[in-house]
């Protein structure tokens, strides 16, 4: 009984992305260490858990907000098993720790953790939500992973232009991913009357905007290694993960729709692993 209540609530609150999704956001602190000691550790699980509290936040006023837009996608019927008041209960609550610990970590990235709160509850309001509009959806993603990067750059660095150029090359690839997941859903976003990317510009136009921004990626990159910002090890594991991305849209580009979930399930894993061979270069 208490182990399918607790995976009922498991589910609903998407925990193993939840996680996922934090990783993501963590790798600005791992391209802010220059050292890995006992402090770098302490700062780092601080981080960990702060990167969660902020995802679990975002999913929670997501689920709260789209409890009736989201009837139609079956991606997401677990949302409908748990009320939408513990939905925005869960989003205040996670929302209080987030102050915490930013408070604990860094004093100013109080101000970067309540901007990017703001801008996801933006994102996912059920009157003026961005989600449902063409490319603002996008945009939030871009502008919000520079933030996340930041974030997580500022407790081990003062901001600088390289976190910001860094920061670039992460949110454009987050935006792909948000491009992928709106083709993804555009049968039941369609059936909510939003006008995504892919419900206003067509599929094939939106997988064209993917594979562009892929390879503006791969091309800024290398900039990056060129400007001597990254060194060849980083920019070949981070460029292998980046030209996979792009195969993987070119190789489906006529059944992306059918193919998108089994697309994004392998570009997580390649970001993943070009982001643990970063770490472990960076360690040993």
């Amino acid at each position: 009984m208490l182990e399918n209540k607790l995976n009922k609530y498991i589910t609903a609150f998407r925990i193993p992305e939840v996680i996922m999704m934090s990783g993501f956001f963590l790798i600005g602190g791992f391209f802010a260490i220059d050292t890995v000691g006992i402090n770098e550790i302490y700062k780092i699980l601080a981080l960990g858990i702060l990167s969660v509290f902020i995802v679990f936040a975002v999913y929670s006023f997501n689920a709260y907000a789209g409890i009736d837009d989201d009837k139609y996608n079956l991606r997401l019927q677990s949302l409908f098993s748990v009320s939408p008041k513990f939905f925005i209960s869960s989003f205040f609550t996670a929302s209080f720790f987030v102050i915490a610990i930013s408070l604990f970590l860094n004093p100013f990235t109080i101000v970067f953790s309540i901007i990017i709160l703001i801008l996801w509850t933006f994102y996912s309001h059920p009157k003026y939500g961005l989600k449902q509009k063409a490319i603002y959806g996008t945009l939030i993603h871009f502008i919000a992973q520079i933030f996340h990067f930041i974030l997580a750059w500022m407790v081990f660095k003062d901001i600088s232009l390289n976190a910001i150029l860094l920061a670039i090359y992460f949110s454009i690839a987050f935006s792909c991913g948000h491009l992928l997941h709106e083709i993804i859903d555009y049968n039941a976003d369609n059936s909510s009357g939003f006008k995504t990317t892919p419900i206003k510009f067509g599929i094939k136009t939106s997988t064209y905007a993917i594979t562009t921004l892929l390879g503006f990626n791969m091309v800024y990159l290398y900039l990056l290694f060129y400007l001597k910002i990254l060194d060849y090890e980083t920019f070949l594991s981070f460029f292998a993960a980046s030209a996979a991305h792009f195969i993987l849209i070119i190789s489906s580009f006529k059944n992306i729709q059918e193919n998108a979930i089994k697309i994004r399930k392998y570009y997580r894993l390649l970001y993943f692993f070009a982001g643990l061979i970063y770490f472990l270069k960076k360690i040993i």
